[in-house]
């Protein structure tokens, strides 16, 4: 994965307790523990993140997120609601 930069921040990753993880630019972003693959690595929880957990699109129809469960090992949620794996889950403009 690769995020263009001096792209426009378009979103933030906040981890649960509201400290910011990373800011969004370019088209996608992908959350994982794998840093050959990961744009944003999470070290030191092996056993509940995935090597490529999650991806977080841009969508350039709606102008909204769209945000894409990738792990079939751990739970993802996003506001309180489990993400189903490979299930695009659309955040409204």
């Amino acid at each position: 994965a690769q995020v263009e930069r001096g792209a426009t921040a378009w979103g933030r990753l906040l981890a649960h307790h509201g400290e910011l993880v990373h800011t969004l630019r370019g088209p996608r972003c992908v959350v994982g523990r794998d840093p050959a693959v990961c744009d944003v690595c999470l070290p030191g929880t092996h056993h509940t993140i995935s090597r490529r957990h999650f991806t977080i699109e841009r969508s350039q129809d709606t102008g909204g997120v769209v945000v894409i469960c990738n792990s079939a090992r751990g739970r993802t949620y996003l506001n309180g609601e489990r993400l189903e794996p490979s299930v695009p889950t659309l955040i409204a403009p």
